[in-house]
């Protein structure tokens, strides 16, 4: 499962997308967060909890954990603030990510 690549084609990740793999063979997860704007046929990457994920970050991570999940949740650094570097993006992201998915 991979969040933030649902977005582009306008399909929620919880719990939409989540349901349809609840229950079934789930090991990896990869967390990003993005903004889509299909007029503009743009995607921006943004901090995480900062884009179409915003809110359902906190909801999924708490049905994974009711479900028993035990596989990884990896935090996939691809955001940059604008003017500055990955490594910032990274620390910039990391705290929240493991306050929600930790």
């Amino acid at each position: 499962m991979g969040s933030a690549n649902n977005c582009w084609a306008h399909e929620r990740a919880y719990p939409d997308g989540y349901e349809l793999i609840r229950g079934k063979y789930l090991g990896h997860i990869h967390m990003k967060d993005v903004f889509v704007d299909t007029p503009k046929a743009t995607l921006e990457n943004r901090n995480l909890g900062e884009g179409n994920l915003a809110d359902q970050l906190w909801p999924l991570a708490k049905a994974l954990k009711e479900d028993g999940y035990d596989g990884v949740i990896s935090y996939e650094s691809v955001y940059r603030p604008e003017g500055g570097i990955f490594e910032e993006g990274f620390q910039a992201a990391i705290g929240r990510f493991k306050a929600i998915f930790g």
